[in-house]
């Protein structure tokens, strides 16, 4: 008997501006795609220890500031049991720092660092999500709730 399960995450993203001197007027951050996400790695029981999934539905996008800025990354999520990693893939007018893994009560980590002063830009995010047959599923009532908050700075 093959028996399927599968793990939950949902992301709920939220956005932050914090640039002293600078009005939210002149420089916006807005994320383009699903307000929410949701990551279900399946495998057939006895046949795979680990399964994965990846979501790449999400823009990120900036208006032009007056400094150079960066944009960093946090989530919350009591009781956290499954990693999740987020990536920014073909940044315009910013460096992309690597995977970032998310972490529950984590510090904001950049994600993208030397955005342009003055250019607009954008960036693919790509969620990533691991888990392991012995950690449970949904089946089991399992499943992990994040609340992942960008936040656009000064660097």
């Amino acid at each position: 008997m093959i028996r399927r399960g599968f793990v939950g995450l949902l992301l709920v993203v939220l956005v932050g501006i914090v640039l002293p001197g600078i009005s939210q007027a002149q420089t916006v951050l807005r994320i383009e795609g699903q307000p929410a996400v949701r990551l279900n790695p399946t495998w057939d029981a006895g046949f795979l220890a680990s399964a994965s999934d990846t979501d790449d539905t999400t823009e990120i996008h900036w208006d032009d500031a007056e400094q150079n800025t960066k944009i960093s990354v946090s989530t919350f999520c009591p009781g956290q049991r499954f990693a999740l990693t987020v990536e920014a893939k073909n940044p315009v007018n910013a460096v992309a720092t690597g995977a970032v893994q998310l972490v529950d009560g984590m510090r904001d980590t950049d994600l993208l660092v030397h955005v342009k002063k003055k250019k607009p830009g954008k960036a693919q995010i790509v969620y990533l999500t691991e888990v392991l047959f012995e950690q449970g599923n949904t089946e089991n009532g399992l499943s992990d709730l994040h609340a992942v908050t960008f936040t656009l700075s000064e660097q």
